[in-house]
């Protein structure tokens, strides 16, 4: 293989990643510079505007703003759900960028069905709970 075709190849292995991290830089710098907190910083969710009840997503940027500042325990009380989410994306996200680097076509581990089901679940019981019930006041952005 000639040096121009490694190069190519190594350039076609790195786009994605490199284009995946400078995206998700990006969205990190501005999530860290914007105060989520001041009115019309970032968009109204939908479902809370229409409805009046919390999606699971909503305090999802607060939570991330927060915990780029430091404050976890903060973040946690916003959306304990999104903080949670955050972990292993980053984890499969630097798996993605380190395997690219090595050269390695790296994909993500297949999971069993039930993983799938399973955070579909927790997903569907974080919402409902967040809006009825005992635990609406703790769950609650």
């Amino acid at each position: 293989m000639t040096p121009s075709a490694i190069a190519a190849k190594a350039s076609g292995r790195l786009f994605g990643p490199i284009a995946a991290a400078v995206a998700l830089g990006c969205v990190t710098a501005y999530t860290y510079l914007r105060n989520p907190f001041e009115p019309g910083a970032f968009p109204t969710c939908l479902l809370y505007a229409s409805t009046g009840t919390y999606c699971p997503g909503c305090g999802g940027l607060r939570a991330v703003h927060q915990v780029l500042h430091g404050q976890i325990a903060d973040a946690i009380s916003l959306n304990a759900l999104a903080i949670l989410v955050v972990i292993p994306v980053t984890l499969v996200a630097l798996g993605w960028w380190m395997g690219a680097a090595a050269g390695l076509d790296w994909r993500p581990p297949r999971l069993h069905p039930a993983v799938y089901w399973g955070a579909a679940a927790l997903v569907l019981a974080f919402w409902v709970l967040r809006n009825i019930g005992p635990f609406a006041g703790y769950l609650a952005p």
